[in-house]
C-alpha cells in the first residue's frame, strides 16, 4: 500500500508515528509529488516518473489529507494519471473534524479528490485513520488495532 500525504498536517501526523502500526505501508515523501523527471527503464520499457514507479509497485494507493485548503490539485491529478492506467485502487482519506469544509480552496480540492479517486472516505477523528489504513493493508501485523484500548 502506498500512502501519499497531501498536506503538512498529514505528513506530520504520519511522520510522528514511531510504532509498528504502519508496517507494510509505504509512506511517500513530499518529493514524490513534485519531481517530474523521467527515469529511463531501458530499451523495452517506457520512461517513468518516481510517482509512476511507486504507484506501479503498490497494490493500493491512498491519498491522505487533513487540510484540504493546502492540497495541490495538480499533484492530485498527477497521482490519478499515474494510477489510472495500472488499474490500481486509488482512494482518498480526508480528516475533517466537522465533516465539512466551507472555503473555496477546500471545496475545490474536495472536488478534485472526488474526480480523481475511486473512493473518498471522510473521517471525523484522526485516531480512526491508522486503524482504517490497517484494514486497507489487510489487517494489523500484531493482532491489535493501533490506538485501541486493551
Amino acid at each position: 500500500m502506498l500512502l501519499i500525504p497531501l498536506d503538512r498536517e498529514a505528513r506530520a501526523a504520519l511522520g510522528a508515528r514511531q510504532d509498528t502500526a504502519l508496517a507494510g505501508i509505504t509512506i511517500a515523501d513530499q518529493n514524490l509529488l513534485t519531481e517530474q523527471d523521467r527515469t529511463d527503464l531501458g530499451q523495452d520499457e517506457a520512461a517513468s516518473t518516481r510517482l509512476e514507479l511507486a504507484v506501479h509497485e503498490a497494490d493500493i494507493v491512498i491519498m491522505h489529507v487533513h487540510d484540504l485548503a493546502e492540497v495541490d490539485r495538480e499533484a492530485v491529478a498527477r497521482v490519478g494519471d499515474a494510477a489510472r492506467p495500472t488499474g490500481k485502487l486509488l482512494g482518498a482519506v480526508v480528516i475533517s473534524h466537522d465533516l465539512g469544509w466551507r472555503d473555496n480552496a477546500s471545496n475545490d480540492a474536495a472536488t478534485t479528490l472526488r474526480e480523481v479517486a475511486d473512493n473518498v472516505v471522510v473521517l471525523s477523528d484522526v485516531s480512526l485513520a491508522v486503524p482504517f489504513f490497517q484494514v486497507l493493508r489487510s489487517g494489523t501485523r500484531d493482532g491489535a488495532l493501533a490506538g485501541a484500548a486493551s
